[in-house]
């Protein structure tokens, strides 16, 4: 993927994201929960994250991870 192209994806993605929460984040950090995002095996969009999920995500690049039932393990 190009670097346009994974910008045109992160617009694309994060449209389904609440602008509040967006808005918290520097286009760096967008970038970094986005990388997590794709790593991530689950469908849960990043304003669906816990705040743990969010900071480790923003630290240390971890990728997050949930319960069968949806819960954040964080």
């Amino acid at each position: 993927m190009t670097g346009i192209d994974f910008l045109r994806s992160m617009v694309s993605n994060f449209n389904y994201c609440r602008e509040d929460f967006l808005s918290q984040y520097s286009v760096e950090e967008l970038v970094t929960i986005r990388k997590a995002w794709l790593a991530c095996e689950w469908d849960f969009m990043p304003d669906q994250w816990s705040k743990r999920q969010i900071e480790s995500a923003l630290r240390n690049g971890a990728v997050p991870t949930f319960t069968d039932d949806g819960l954040p393990t964080e």
